[in-house]
């Protein structure tokens, strides 16, 4: 299966999620315009994305969008055999916070993320679900039109906080990375279809990490990577409308 097929199939399996869960959405909107939510202003704009997991994670299966190697021997836990550590993002939430000018003033990433020690085709140590949560909020240049990417800073940064029932791994316990900066390559989001055979459309995020709080190097790959399945079209024109009435209020 061609990473085209791939991409299809995780986009009609999250439509699905998306359209069933439409009304809460949309519900969630319509609260969100009334409390007056989405701000103007200096205070910006929110426009709230959906994510997969890119159909070009290297280390898949299980597919990923984001890969943190080591994570769990690097924080001494026992029984940790370290390399290839991956955690599924589909579903996750995208929140962009915009001027009136469409330029980003924000990302954050939040949900939860089910992974764990890459083990051949599925998972090994800690493997759970965890609270996942990534803010790119500094050094952001673009807009929602044609994209965004960041000049990299370890003022970026991110967590996963582990859930219950995982082996190995203490409920609560928090893991912290960072954009990586010596030697990272940059955030992006773009409608270019990165990574994606025969695609030049696509909305892909991607960019490298680090455990380290200054941003330097970290042992082995710590990225992230995913797709915007096509949704978030209708999704960003429904805000767009909200905010288009609260204007004229």
């Amino acid at each position: 299966m061609g990473d085209l097929e791939r991409l299809d199939s995780r986009m009609n399996n999250m439509n699905k999620c998306f359209f069933n869960k439409f009304s809460f959405v949309l519900i969630a909107v319509i609260v969100s315009l009334s409390s007056d939510n989405l701000a103007r202003g200096s205070e910006g704009q929110a426009i709230q994305w959906m994510v997969i997991d890119h159909p070009d994670a290297q280390e898949a299966p299980p597919s990923y969008g984001l890969r943190l190697d080591n994570l769990f021997q690097v924080h001494g836990l026992a029984g940790a055999t370290g390399g290839a550590t991956t955690f599924s993002l589909d579903g996750v939430i995208l929140d962009l916070l915009v001027n009136d000018s469409g330029e980003l003033i924000s990302l954050n990433f939040s949900g939860q993320v089910t992974g764990g020690e890459d083990d051949d085709n599925g998972y090994g140590f800690g493997f759970g679900q965890y609270d996942f949560d990534l803010t790119y909020q500094f050094n952001l240049t673009g807009n929602v039109s044609s994209g965004v990417e960041t000049i990299p800073t370890e003022m970026n940064q991110g967590s996963l906080v582990a859930g219950s029932g995982i082996d190995g791994v203490q409920e609560g316990t928090e893991f912290l990375f960072y954009e990586k900066v010596v030697g990272g390559m940059p955030f992006a989001l773009k409608p270019d279809g990165f990574r994606i055979d025969g695609d030049e459309s696509t909305w892909v995020g991607a960019g490298w990490l680090t455990y380290d709080s200054e941003g330097g190097p970290a042992e082995g790959t710590l990225d992230i990577i995913f797709a915007i399945p096509e949704p978030h079209t209708l999704l960003f024109g429904l805000l767009g409308f909200g905010a288009l009435m609260l204007r004229r209020s």
